[in-house]
C-alpha cells in the first residue's frame, strides 16, 4: 500500500504541475477590468509564483526522497519498516496538501479564467479538489503517521 502512495503523491504534483504553467503562461496576457496592470507584472502575482512554485518543488522532492530511501534500503536487502512506510505515505499527504494550495492560488489568480468550462485550468481545479478527498491521503494516515514517529504506536495496519 505505501508504494502506491507514488502514483497518488505523482499526480497530485502533474495536476498543480499544470496550473501553475497555465497560470504563469495566462499571466502576461491577463488584465482585471480595474486595473490595466498585467497579472504578470504586479508584486503579488510574482511573490506568489515564486511562493507556490518552490511549495511544489520541495513536495517534490520529499516524495522523491522518501521512495528513493525506501527503494535504496529494500535493495540492500532490508525491511521496508513501519517508519519507510510512514515517511512515503506522509510525502504523499503533504504533496496532495501542497498541490491544493498551489491550485487553490492559481485558481484564484486566474480570476474567472480559471471556471470557464472546457478551461485546462476549470478541469485541473475540479480534478485536485476530488483528489484530495481520497481516503489514501487523509487527515487519519497523518495522525497515524505522527503516531509511530511519536512512539504512540509500533506499526499501523495498511499504512
Amino acid at each position: 500500500m505505501p508504494v502506491t502512495a507514488a502514483g497518488h503523491a505523482s499526480w497530485a504534483l502533474g495536476v498543480a504541475k499544470s496550473m501553475l504553467d497555465d497560470v504563469q503562461e495566462l499571466a502576461a496576457t491577463k488584465f482585471r477590468m480595474s486595473d490595466m496592470a498585467s497579472l504578470a507584472s504586479r508584486p503579488t502575482f510574482q511573490k506568489g509564483l515564486a511562493h507556490h512554485r518552490a511549495a511544489w518543488r520541495a513536495a517534490r522532492l520529499l516524495v522523491l526522497d522518501a521512495f528513493t530511501t525506501a527503494e535504496a534500503a529494500v535493495a540492500s536487502g532490508e525491511e521496508l519498516t513501519p517508519a519507510l512506510r510512514a515517511d512515503m505515505r506522509v510525502a504523499a499527504v503533504f504533496a496532495t496538501d501542497t498541490a491544493r494550495s498551489c491550485a487553490e492560488w492559481a485558481h484564484l489568480v486566474a480570476g474567472t479564467t480559471s471556471i470557464r468550462e472546457g478551461s485546462r485550468l476549470e478541469r485541473a481545479f475540479r480534478d485536485i479538489y476530488t483528489g484530495t478527498q481520497h481516503a489514501f491521503i487523509s487527515e487519519k494516515v497523518a495522525i497515524d503517521v505522527a503516531q509511530i514517529w511519536l512512539g504512540i504506536i509500533d506499526d499501523q495496519p495498511g499504512l
